[in-house]
């Protein structure tokens, strides 16, 4: 008897327990279906059209970025200007810009005259938020030189005089480099003349050690 009577309490603890689960199950969350993979590589076609970039972009230098087109990595490279290294004041400087101006994501439209460069990351031509090209910014800013690649209806030089003319940016901007130049004679006109008093003094202590 004792043994059936701890098979029938094993049986309704069992059974209450099924019960527990089964009251609960429609409970929880579902689970999340899978989001789209991102793959590495696989830059979009040669004329495959104009694209929009996600909200974010990686920016790599002050003319390049890493972003997501058709669910592929892509580095994109930004066609008819060229920036400092990176690694440089003036190459940290367009970098930052750059940064600023991708900010919300970018326009992207394609360049009939290049679609890959030597470093074979896909070109394009970027347009901010309100429709401002990136490339003719950076000119503006001093911080980008106008090349000879791409369509020339997409070159700036005209934007690229001006901020030579006006010395805009880090590309242009002497004052810098002229100030430390005159810093040495600016010194050597405001410090006192020596007096008669010293200069007998040396007369003195030269005519010693020479003599």
């Amino acid at each position: 008897m004792r043994g059936v009577r701890r098979v029938r309490v094993c049986g309704g603890v069992a059974i209450a327990a099924l019960l527990v689960v089964a009251m609960w199950l429609p409970m929880l969350p579902a689970p999340m279906a899978a989001g789209p993979e991102v793959r590495d590589g696989g830059a979009p076609a040669p004329g495959s059209g104009a694209a929009r970039t996600p909200p974010f972009v990686r920016v790599v230098d002050g003319k390049t970025f890493e972003t997501t087109l058709n669910m592929n990595r892509t580095l994109v490279s930004l066609v008819g200007i060229a920036v400092a290294p990176a690694n440089t004041d003036c190459g940290r400087e367009a970098t930052r810009l750059l940064q600023s101006l991708s900010s919300g994501g970018l326009q992207l439209e394609e360049d009939t005259a290049a679609t890959f460069d030597a470093h074979n990351r896909r070109v394009y031509h970027a347009l901010t938020r309100d429709g401002r090209p990136v490339a003719r910014e950076l000119v503006r800013a001093g911080v980008a030189r106008v090349t000879a690649e791409g369509e020339a209806r997409h070159r700036f030089p005209t934007d690229e005089a001006a901020a030579r003319a006006s010395g805009t940016g880090c590309l242009w901007n002497t004052n810098v480099g002229a100030s430390a130049a005159r810093a040495p004679s600016s010194a050597r006109s405001t410090a006192p003349a020596p007096s008669g008093l010293t200069r007998m003094i040396c007369r003195v202590h030269v005519g010693v050690v020479t003599g």
